[in-house]
């Protein structure tokens, strides 16, 4: 719990990012979703840290993980992301 947590306040601007877009999410999935962080299953949580941890190391930029952290929201709340073109 500690990695994640030095990793977030270090990419803080992802951090944000990812919020704003959980807020998103929530605002349009129809029932009621417990916040990402106390939902996700163990398979996510090792996921949403390892993007994290690829970013800190330069193996993906900032782009590639907002989509990624998206992808892992778009599996967890069942919807697409409804603000992107993709």
């Amino acid at each position: 719990m500690a990695r994640i947590n030095d990793l977030v306040i270090k990419h803080h601007s992802i951090y944000l990012e990812e919020e704003r877009r959980e807020v998103v999410f929530r605002n349009n999935v129809i029932g009621r979703k417990l916040p990402k962080e106390i939902g996700y299953d163990n398979s996510q949580k090792a996921e949403y840290l390892k993007v994290y941890e690829d970013l800190d190391v330069g193996k993906i930029n900032q782009d590639q993980s907002i989509k990624i952290l998206t992808s892992i929201m778009e599996g967890y709340y069942g919807i697409k992301y409804p603000l992107t073109s993709d």
